[in-house]
């Protein structure tokens, strides 16, 4: 049972938030279109982080989920995704975020340690990672084949990617 206090904290918080949508919608929607003010940002929010974490995960060189018993942590969180080196104004935009590999070790890693975190990677299982540089190439290579899945050959593409 909700208490009187808390009907009245509950009720008030649901009229601030109608006040607060109305005054957005009616006022400051003069300065601006909603779809200005709240669509656009979201579009191209998504169309970014969408864009640059797409070439980790899709890299032509990165092997697929394996089947077999030798299948292991490691495997799964940093050999199936590749660093991908991005021009110094993409990092500075995004705070490091595509200094991808420790977010797949752990969620947890704040945005300023990423670097750090990625070079202690890369002592430990440098030979095994995949690294690429952001570029035309990559992207007409990434975008242009189709990554498919074989369970016995791992990933593979389609036409077969010559470049590499």
């Amino acid at each position: 049972m909700i208490s009187k206090k808390n009907r009245f904290g509950c009720f008030r918080s649901i009229l601030f938030a109608a006040l607060g949508g109305y005054i957005t919608i009616t006022k400051i929607a003069n300065i601006g279109s909603v779809f200005s003010l709240f669509l656009m940002p979201f579009l191209v929010f998504q169309f970014w982080l969408s864009t640059f974490t797409y070439f980790h995960h899709r890299h032509t060189s990165i092997p697929g989920w394996k089947y077999t018993d030798d299948w292991n942590k490691v495997y799964g969180s940093l050999l199936t995704t590749a660093h991908i080196d991005y021009p110094a104004w993409i990092e500075w935009l995004t705070l490091n975020i595509n200094w991808h590999l420790p977010h797949h070790v752990s969620s947890n890693v704040p945005w300023y340690n990423l670097r750090k975190c990625t070079f202690t990677l890369t002592k430990k299982y440098g030979d095994h990672l995949t690294y690429d540089e952001f570029g035309w190439k990559l992207w007409k290579e990434v975008t242009t084949s189709c990554h498919m899945y074989d369970k016995d050959n791992g990933f593979s593409q389609w036409p077969a990617n010559k470049s590499r």
